[in-house]
């Protein structure tokens, strides 16, 4: 009965009573039930019951068979005691030569991101003459597949052939999944359609999956999925799972409600773990009110995996961080949280701005003695920023063991210095990584060709776009294209940013370039790439205004009002500008023309003595910017009524002056309220950090 208690978890309760019933009836505890009471425990994050069963098998005075030992590596692990399984496995002689044990410690390396010591385990299992068997092998194909180690996977691979060890499903599958995460899904493809006779549903799924994994790949799966339909191979919930992930990932809405109504249809059980899929894709492709209906669905099972679900798909958006937090200490009351419980907390106080609950966080996490793994660096690195603390960010980044600095936290370094426009530092980042040898990826193109862009480096943008393939053996995506068109288009190389559009053209791409044609007032061209954007997008609203603000700059209100007028009759609204500032922890909203807001007369006030200070100092309204067919001084008027100049007058009536005023806006900032904000700083003596949809504006 206790190894049927093992076999999930939720059961501590009634195993414990059952082991203490055992012992009082003198029934013999033999190693079965010393691994199954052990199992359960690490299963239940049940670390104090563990120690003390621990210490009972230390007292034994019969020599227990290794995979009782082998049970308490694995339980300390699941337990966060990392620590204990390693001193378990180095102190227990019989161990030494043991394959499974060792296969055991392979994997909570490989699980606790130890990629040098897991690699030195397997060298000296090597060394050691000690079996190596087919988990060994799977075990370090994973290793290599979650640590993005390419090469080595290679390697592995070879080494693996040569010792002419049978590739069965369980190390076929492996291969399949590791060579995809490291990037490289044409191997994946090659070892999947290289296998004879291939009817096999696991191994089908494990391409599936394969696909779902990286952006890019949606009709590559969706092409799969209709043979295995045409080839009546069966679907399980894994085929399902992997599909519903497929989505999600490509941000295919219509094709998962498809998929999703298939699967119902069909009859399978709707399990926790396909629950726990739909309330994921459909949040990643912004539908969080469907999220959410699915996740009430799954309330009377109180499953803490889809607790967990949900609260990342609030991490996701904005506007659910008290939801986000109920749910969050909803999972600490059934269980010890996990670093995807940590990382979806904190991705919800970055993508809210919450810094004081995520500097409370900051300091619960190192409480816990969590392991410090790439994942939960990365997080809290991202939270700080965009949280506007930029500073905590890059001193996070020193602090990173070298052993876990993975390109993918290097890349993160580049696209933060790039977004607050840190030059040298992004430079510099980027010498090292090329001075390290570091395999660059498509998102170290990514975020170099951004830095570019904001920088005004269009022929270093050019470079590297050329040089992608040759140099680095990236094929540009149509991600790198955009970032170029706009490093050109904000240079105000125009025509040749167009040639890029049309070489490639995208609703983003043409997008990209009528933002550039807005700075530097080209109607002509806007006009054009207005027409190639209702092409894709009739109900574009920014194609619509931008093109309407561009002839209003021009004066020609005849052409602006036939603009607006058309966009009027195909109903196209036009998205709010608003701003916020988070004091406090408390998040307050400014729209255009603020009239809401219980401070708006003692704003409005400080606003107008604030213009009487930086006016001698050199500020001078620069009506330019408003497109409307009004006086000048009814500009002038507009302007002092944008919803950044409400945000960031109450951050200077309502913070101290130690610390900086950060305030972000969903539409771009107007070029006069940059130079207003910016004397404003100079006046007050006060560091401002103002974010748009583009960049980070930094005024010391």
């Amino acid at each position: 009965m206790l190894s049927v208690y093992s076999q999930e978890e939720g059961h501590f309760e009634n195993a414990f009573k059952l082991f203490q019933k055992m012992k009082m009836n003198n029934v013999l505890i033999d190693e079965r039930a010393w691994s199954s009471m052990v199992n359960i425990c690490g299963m239940n994050i049940q670390l104090d019951t563990l120690q003390k069963l621990y210490q009972e098998i230390k007292q034994q005075n019969t020599n227990l068979h290794n995979s009782v030992y082998t049970s308490l590596m694995n339980a300390y692990f699941k337990c966060n005691k990392i620590e204990t399984s390693i001193e378990i496995f180095k102190n227990t002689p019989s161990l030494s030569f043991d394959t499974s044990a060792h296969n055991s410690m392979l994997h909570i390396y490989s699980k606790s991101g130890c990629w040098n010591d897991a690699i030195s385990l397997f060298q000296k299992m090597k060394v050691d003459k000690i079996p190596i068997d087919e988990i060994t092998w799977c075990t370090m194909i994973s290793l290599c597949g979650d640590n993005d180690q390419l090469p080595y996977l290679e390697k592995i691979y070879q080494e693996m052939i040569e010792s002419g060890q049978k590739l069965n499903d369980m190390i076929l599958t492996g291969l399949i999944s590791s060579f995809s995460k490291c990037g490289n899904v044409t191997k994946s493809i090659q070892i999947f359609e290289n296998i004879p006779s291939n009817n096999n549903t696991k191994l089908y799924n494990s391409m599936l999956s394969a696909f779902s994994q990286r952006e890019g790949y949606f009709n590559d799966g969706f092409t799969l999925f209709q043979n295995m339909k045409q080839h009546k191979i069966p679907f399980d919930g894994r085929t399902w799972s992997a599909m519903i992930s497929l989505c999600g990932e490509n941000l295919q809405l219509t094709h998962l409600k498809s998929i999703h109504k298939e699967m119902i249809e069909s009859g399978q059980k709707l399990t926790n773990i396909l629950y726990t899929g739909l309330i994921t894709s459909y949040s990643k492709c912004g539908d969080t009110v469907t999220s959410v209906q699915l996740y009430n669905e799954t309330l009377e099972s109180n499953d803490w995996i889809t607790h967990s679900a949900m609260l990342s798909a609030y991490s996701r958006v904005e506007g659910y961080f008290e939801e986000a937090m109920t749910l969050f200490l909803k999972i600490k009351t059934m269980r010890k949280v996990d670093e995807i419980v940590w990382g979806a907390i904190v991705s919800a106080c970055g993508i809210n701005q919450k810094l004081t609950t995520l500097e409370t966080l900051y300091h619960e996490f190192w409480q816990t003695s969590q392991p410090s793994t790439s994942y939960m660096w990365f997080h809290f690195i991202n939270a700080f920023a965009k949280c506007g603390k930029y500073e905590k960010s890059l001193s996070l980044f020193q602090q990173i063991p070298e052993d876990q600095k993975s390109v993918i936290l290097w890349n993160q370094m580049l696209f933060i210095c790039g977004n607050f426009r840190l030059k040298k530092e992004t430079l510099s980042t980027f010498q090292e990584m090329e001075r390290r040898n570091m395999k660059m990826d498509e998102y170290t193109m990514l975020a170099m060709l951004h830095a570019y862009s904001h920088f005004l480096l269009p022929d270093e943008a050019l470079n590297l776009f050329h040089s992608m393939e040759k140099k680095y053996g990236i094929a540009p995506t149509a991600h790198h294209y955009i970032t170029l068109i706009d490093a050109l288009g904000r240079a105000g190389r125009l025509d040749q940013a167009e040639e890029f559009v049309c070489n490639n053209p995208s609703l983003l791409a043409w997008s990209t370039l009528l933002g550039a044609c807005r700075v530097y007032l080209d109607e002509k061209r806007a006009r054009r790439a207005k027409m190639e954007i209702s092409k894709f997008d009739p109900q574009n609203s920014s194609s619509f205004v931008l093109l309407a603000n561009i002839q209003g700059l021009l004066g020609d209100w005849n052409e602006q009002y036939k603009t607006l007028k058309e966009m009027k009759n195909l109903g196209v609204k036009k998205i709010s500008g608003k701003s916020w500032i988070v004091i406090n922890n408390e998040t307050h909203v400014f729209y255009a023309h603020e009239k809401k807001h219980p401070q708006i007369k003692l704003i409005n006030d400080f606003a107008k003595e604030s213009l009487q200070i930086i006016r001698p100092l050199g500020y001078k309204a620069d009506v330019s910017w408003v497109s409307k067919n009004i006086t000048d001084i009814a500009k002038e008027m507009d302007l002092c009524e944008h919803s950044e100049r409400y945000a960031v007058n109450y951050g200077l009536l309502s913070t101290s002056d130690q610390e900086p005023i950060v305030v972000f806006k969903n539409l771009r900032v107007c070029g006069d309220c940059h130079t207003y904000t910016k004397f404003l700083s100079l006046a007050y003596n006060r560091e401002i950090r103002l974010r748009d949809t583009a960049v980070w504006h930094i005024f010391k």
